[in-house]
C-alpha cells in the first residue's frame, strides 16, 4: 500500500514539473506564462493587442491601404520599439512612440500598395523590441487582389498575317463590380498604320458572363485590321475608357508580323529573312536543293513569276517549276537552287553578302521578290 501511494505521489510531481517545463519551452506566442509570474521577472513584455496578422479581405490591384497594429507593454520595465525590415518597397512602416512605459500602448502603422500580378497579396514588416522573449515581432498583412476591370488576355497577337488580306480578332473586357459596361472612348496610340485599325463592341450575353470568371458585366470587342499594312513587325496599343467613372482606363497591346503575299518555305529556309542556308560546299560536286515560293492572298491565282537574275551567275543557278494548287489558299512554286560542279570558288556568307535570286512578278503590289542564298564554294 505504501509502495502504491509513493508511486502516485511521484507521478503527480512528475506531471506538474512537465507542465511547468512545457509552459516555458513553448514561449509567449503559443502557451503564455501567466502574467503574475512574468511581472515578477522585472522586464518588458511586448503584446500586439489586435494580433500580428491582418487580413484586409480584398482590394483593387495597385490600390493603396493601411492598418494600425496596437502594441502594448505588459511588463514592469520600459519597452523599446524600433522599425526593422519590410519584405517589399511597396510597404511603408511607421511606429509611434519609441519607448513604452509599463502598461502604455502605441500604434504601429503599415501602409501598402497592391503592386502584384498575383491574386494573393502578402507582405510583412519587422518590429524590434527589447523584450527578451519577443526581440522581433513580425507584422503581416495579407488578402486577395482583384481588378474591377480587365481584359481576358494580356495582349492581342495576330501572329503572322498576309498584308493584302484583312484580319480580325476578338477579346473580352470584363467588369467585376458594375452591372453595366459601355465604352466611352478608345484610341490607337501608335501613329504607324493606325488608320488600318478598327474597333467594334457588343455587350456579353448572360450566358457568356457565366463563363467569364464571375464578371458582373462585359463586352466582346473585335479588332479589325484592314489590308495594306506595312510589312514587318507591327505594334499598336489600344486605350479604352468606359462610361463608368469608377473604372480605370485599360491599355492592351496589339501585335502582328505582316508578310508579303510572296514568301519562301522549305528545308534550310529562314522564312522571315527569305534566306536559304546551304553552308560551305566543295568545288567539283554538284548540289541541288529545292525550296518553295508561296503566293497567298486575293491575287494568288493570277500572279505569275519569272526569274530575272541570279548572282553570282558563275556559282549559282536556279530553276522555277510549275505551280501547285493543292492548298486552295496557297499557290506553291518549286524553286530548285543549283551549285554546279564547276562553280567558281566564292564566299557568299553574311560577311561577303549573300547570293541572290531575283524574281519579277505580276502582283499589283509586289513587283519584285528576292531569295537570298547563304553559301560558299571552297577551292
Amino acid at each position: 500500500m505504501k509502495l502504491v501511494l509513493a508511486s502516485l505521489v511521484a507521478l503527480a510531481v512528475g506531471v506538474g514539473l512537465g507542465i511547468l517545463s512545457t509552459s516555458f519551452e513553448l514561449g509567449d506566442d503559443y502557451l503564455p506564462v501567466p502574467l503574475a509570474e512574468r511581472v515578477t521577472q522585472g522586464r518588458p513584455i511586448a503584446i500586439v493587442v489586435n494580433g500580428d496578422h491582418h487580413n484586409f479581405g480584398k482590394m483593387q490591384r495597385n490600390g493603396k491601404s493601411s492598418h494600425e497594429f496596437i502594441v502594448r507593454n505588459d511588463g514592469t520595465e520600459p519597452l523599446s520599439l524600433t522599425t526593422g525590415d519590410t519584405t517589399c518597397k511597396c510597404t511603408l512602416f511607421k511606429a509611434g512612440s519609441g519607448t513604452l512605459a509599463p502598461g502604455e500602448s502605441t500604434k504601429v502603422k503599415l501602409e501598402w500598395t497592391a503592386k502584384t500580378g498575383d491574386e494573393e497579396f502578402s507582405q510583412s514588416a519587422e518590429l524590434r523590441t527589447n523584450d527578451p522573449d519577443r526581440q522581433v515581432i513580425r507584422l503581416v498583412i495579407e488578402g486577395k487582389i482583384f481588378e474591377p476591370l480587365k481584359a481576358d488576355r494580356r495582349e492581342v497577337n495576330f501572329g503572322t498575317i498576309v498584308g493584302s488580306e484583312p484580319v480580325s480578332g476578338v477579346f473580352r473586357l470584363l467588369a467585376f463590380e458594375n452591372k453595366t459596361l459601355e465604352l466611352a472612348t478608345h484610341e490607337f496610340s501608335q501613329e504607324r498604320a493606325k488608320e488600318k485599325f478598327k474597333l467594334e463592341s457588343r455587350p456579353l450575353t448572360a450566358e457568356e458572363l457565366t463563363e467569364s470568371d464571375g464578371a458582373t458585366a462585359g463586352l466582346e470587342i473585335r479588332i479589325s485590321l484592314d489590308s495594306g499594312l506595312p510589312l514587318g513587325a507591327l505594334s499598336q496599343t489600344i486605350k479604352m475608357k468606359t462610361t463608368a467613372e469608377n473604372l480605370p482606363m485599360i491599355e492592351l497591346p496589339i501585335m502582328a508580323t505582316v508578310v508579303s503575299d510572296l514568301s519562301l518555305s522549305g528545308p534550310k529556309v529562314n522564312q522571315e529573312k527569305g534566306l536559304v542556308s546551304l553552308g560551305v560546299l566543295p568545288r567539283g560536286k554538284e548540289l541541288k536543293h529545292t525550296v518553295f515560293v508561296l503566293v497567298k492572298g486575293p491575287y494568288r491565282d493570277d500572279v505569275q513569276l519569272t526569274i530575272d537574275s541570279v548572282d553570282p551567275s558563275t556559282s549559282l543557278q536556279a530553276k522555277l517549276g510549275e505551280p501547285s494548287r493543292d492548298n486552295p489558299k496557297i499557290v506553291r512554286y518549286p524553286l530548285e537552287i543549283i551549285v554546279p560542279a564547276d562553280a567558281t570558288p566564292v564566299q557568299r556568307v553574311s560577311g561577303g553578302g549573300f547570293g541572290q535570286i531575283k524574281f519579277k512578278t505580276t502582283h499589283p503590289e509586289t513587283k519584285e521578290f528576292k531569295v537570298f542564298v547563304n553559301f560558299a564554294v571552297s577551292e
